[in-house]
């Protein structure tokens, strides 16, 4: 999972591949959607790229999307395509993110 940043945002969001963007305070209740991630990241190689950013340190991203710790967005040619709650169960987070991912790569084609 790389660490996203205020000088990486823009390029990491604008990549070849779907990112998605774990916002995350790195308290107590953001560990678990954390470790789910890091668990789920390997099943999306080639397909979505895994970044974090911590709010208490780059909290203008967090602002800037509107979004409160924890939470996942997932962005793709620096267009924000989904907000997804840090809430959701391993099952439905998976279906989610697979989902996400197809949709990302079909626009992807038609563009071609």
């Amino acid at each position: 999972m790389i660490v996203i940043n205020y000088l990486n945002f823009k390029k990491e969001s604008n990549g070849s591949q779907p990112l998605l963007l774990f916002f995350t305070n790195e308290d107590e209740a953001c560990r678990p959607l954390a470790m789910m991630l890091a668990e789920l990241e390997p099943r999306f190689l080639g397909k979505l790229t895994f970044g974090k950013v911590n709010v208490k340190v780059f909290a203008r991203l967090a602002m800037q999307n509107d979004v409160q710790a924890p939470a996942l967005l997932l962005f793709y040619k620096g267009v924000k395509l989904d907000i997804i709650p840090g809430n959701l169960p391993k099952k439905m987070l998976l279906a989610r993110l697979e989902s996400d991912a197809d949709q990302a790569y079909a626009t992807q084609v038609q563009k071609w």
